[in-house]
C-alpha cells in the first residue's frame, strides 16, 4: 500500500496532464554529513521545490525552470513559474493536489490542444507505437553490437578520439511514478532528483549525478564526470582502482571542459579526479571552479559546455554527427539538460532518468568508448547503470 502523500502526488501528475500543464517537483542534492547518512524518513522531510510553468516561455536569463534536448539545435523549454511551492514531501503534496484540482476546475470548458505528431515522427519514437516492451527490447542488443561497431571502426580509423553511445531499455511500470520518484528521494542522496510533466502527456523522471554548471554571482561551478565501475553497496568508492581507459575517458572531459570555459573567464581552476559513487555504480569526478569575464552570459557559457564528452564525445561535432546518424532510437531529453534558478542559476545533465508516456517508459543507459573498448564490457555499463531505476519500476 502507498501512503497519502504518494497518492496525492499521483493524482497531482494526473490533474496535470489532464489539463496539459507543465509542472515539475524537484529536490536539489542534498550536503554532506547527516543529510547523507539519514535513513529513509529523514531525506523525505528535506526541503522539495514545486514549479508550476506559465503557458507561455520567456527568455532564458529569466527562466525560473529550463528543460533542453540533447541536440544543442533543439528546442529549450524556458519556464516561468506562475505558481511556485516549497516544502517537505508530506507537507507539499496536500498543497499541490489542491492547486492542480483548482486548475482542472478552471479548465473545465477548455479545448486542449495537442501538437500533431506527423507519421515519421510516430514512426521515429518507439514509445509512441502500440508494441509491448518484449517487442521493443527484443532487437536492442544485436543493435548495440552494430553501433557498437561502427562507433569502433571511426574510433580505430581516428576520426574520432571519443564517442558516447547510448541504447534504450522498455519497461511497463509496475507502480506509479509518484512512488518511483519517493524512492529516488530516499535512494539517490546526492543527485537531483525530479518529477515533470513537460507537456502533451510526457513526464521525466529521474536522479541525475551530474552537474552541468551552477553560476552564482559572476561566479560558475562544474564538474568533469566520466569512467564507470560497478560499486556494491558497502564498498567504499574511494578504494576503487580504475583502469587506464577510464582516467583516459576522464582527462579528457576535464581537458574539454577547460578549453571551453578559457575564453569567457578570468580564473579557472580543476581539482585531482576523485571516485564517487552514485547508485550501484561509481566515477570520476574533478571539480572545476572559475570566475567569469564582465559581460558573460550564463547562455554564452551553456552553448560552450553542451553537450560536453561526457555525453557526446571528441572532436564534439564529428561526435554528434555521427551519434544522430547511427545511434538507436532518439535521445530526445536524454542526455540534455534540466534545471532551476534560485540564487543563481543551477543546471544538471539529464542522466539517470526516463520519458513516460502512453503507459510505458523509456530509459536510456550509455558509455563512452575510446580505441582500446570491448563490446561485453560496455554493454554490461549500460546494464549496472539501467539496474536501479529499472527495478524501482
Amino acid at each position: 500500500m502507498f501512503d497519502q502523500s504518494i497518492l496525492n502526488l499521483q493524482q497531482v501528475s494526473d490533474n496535470y496532464q489532464s489539463a496539459n500543464r507543465r509542472f515539475v517537483l524537484f529536490r536539489p542534492p542534498l550536503g554532506t554529513g547527516s543529510d547523507l547518512t539519514a535513513d529513509a524518513a529523514a531525506r523525505l522531510a528535506c526541503e522539495i521545490h514545486f514549479i508550476e510553468a506559465a503557458s507561455e516561455d520567456c527568455d532564458f536569463a529569466l527562466a525560473d525552470f529550463i528543460l533542453a534536448p540533447f541536440d544543442p539545435q533543439g528546442q529549450y523549454q524556458l519556464w516561468h513559474a506562475c505558481y511556485r511551492l516549497s516544502g517537505n514531501f508530506r507537507e507539499l503534496c496536500p498543497e499541490i493536489l489542491q492547486r492542480s484540482e483548482q486548475l482542472l476546475k478552471d479548465n473545465r470548458n477548455q479545448v486542449l490542444t495537442r501538437p500533431v505528431r506527423t507519421a515519421a515522427e510516430t514512426k521515429q519514437d518507439p514509445v509512441q507505437t502500440p508494441n509491448t516492451p518484449a517487442a521493443l527490447n527484443s532487437a536492442i542488443k544485436e543493435r548495440y553490437a552494430r553501433d557498437f561497431a561502427c562507433c569502433k571502426a571511426a574510433l580505430d580509423s581516428g576520426r574520432l578520439q571519443k564517442i558516447v553511445l547510448s541504447r534504450p531499455c522498455y519497461q511497463r511500470p509496475e507502480r506509479p511514478l509518484a512512488a518511483i520518484f519517493a524512492d529516488l528521494l530516499t535512494h539517490y542522496p546526492q543527485a537531483f532528483c525530479f518529477l515533470l510533466h513537460a507537456g502533451d502527456g510526457l513526464f521525466l523522471l529521474g536522479a541525475t549525478p551530474e552537474t552541468l554548471v551552477h553560476f552564482t554571482q559572476g561566479k560558475l561551478n562544474t564538474m568533469a564526470l566520466a569512467g564507470t565501475m560497478a560499486c556494491p553497496a558497502g564498498i567504499d568508492a574511494t578504494s576503487l582502482h580504475w583502469s587506464q581507459k577510464d582516467q583516459k575517458e576522464q582527462n579528457l572531459v576535464t581537458d574539454f571542459i577547460l578549453n571551453a570555459l578559457k575564453p569567457f573567464t578570468d580564473t579557472l581552476s580543476a581539482s585531482a579526479p576523485l571516485s564517487v559513487q552514485a547508485g550501484p555504480v561509481a566515477h570520476l569526478k574533478s571539480k572545476i571552479s572559475a570566475t567569469l569575464k564582465p559581460g558573460i552570459t550564463e547562455l554564452q557559457v551553456v552553448r560552450a559546455l553542451h553537450p560536453t564528452p561526457a555525453v557526446c564525445g571528441l572532436p564534439a561535432a564529428a561526435a554528434l554527427d555521427f551519434i544522430q546518424n547511427h545511434e538507436q532510437g532518439q535521445r530526445n531529453y536524454y542526455a540534455g539538460f534540466l534545471g532551476y534558478r534560485e540564487e543563481g542559476l543551477h543546471l544538471f545533465v539529464n542522466l539517470r532518468s526516463l520519458s513516460f508516456k502512453d503507459g510505458i517508459a523509456c530509459l536510456r543507459a550509455g558509455g563512452g568508448l575510446l580505441p582500446e573498448s570491448v563490446l561485453d564490457s560496455e554493454w554490461q555499463e549500460t546494464e549496472n547503470k539501467l539496474s536501479t531505476l529499472r527495478a524501482l519500476l
